[in-house]
């Protein structure tokens, strides 16, 4: 206390500031673009057949939200499962864990996410990898983009586009 009050303010917040500055720059950081850079290098695009799991598609709404008609429409939300470990005894008390997804392949989160693998067999676990929708916004939207092309360079294609998906206004 004796310290404080027989330095001058400024130099209280000097003394504050070097600290805080050399704290900072002891500390390690982690970036988390960094890590999605790091992640992006390493995914493999299609299913390793050693996976222990088995895809399925659950038919969802397009849109909760809104009541318009198109909001109607279905499109199949993939998921897998691994029930090598599920006990399905009589009183059903093993638990489910489920990986709600990224954005990006599934198959390839499940086959490097271990920790739920690792834990499965000693919980007697169902093991759900749920697949983030907007990969399969991406699937379609770049399966489309020659009908795309085609439709924008037709005579007023390009303001057809612009009123369906209600850009460049």
């Amino acid at each position: 206390m004796a310290l404080a009050s027989s330095l001058p303010p400024l130099s209280l917040l000097f003394l504050f500031l070097t600290l805080g500055i050399s704290g900072v720059h002891s500390s390690p950081t982690l970036s988390p673009s960094a890590a999605m850079q790091s992640l992006a290098q390493k995914r493999k695009p299609a299913m390793d057949a050693k996976l222990p799991f088995t895809a399925h598609f659950f038919p969802q709404q397009l849109d909760h939200f809104t009541f318009r008609p198109k909001a109607y429409h279905v499109f199949y939300q993939k998921y897998l499962i691994n029930s090598t470990y599920w006990d399905q005894g009589p009183v059903h008390t093993a638990p489910i864990f489920v990986y709600t997804g990224n954005e990006g392949n599934i198959e390839w989160f499940a086959a490097n996410t271990g920790f739920m693998l690792d834990i499965a067999p000693k919980f007697k676990a169902l093991l759900v990898f749920i697949e983030d929708e907007s990969i399969n916004c991406f699937e379609v939207i770049k399966h489309s983009w020659d009908e795309l092309m085609a439709v924008g360079a037709k005579k007023g294609g390009m303001l057809e586009l612009t009123k369906t998906f209600r850009a460049c206004k």
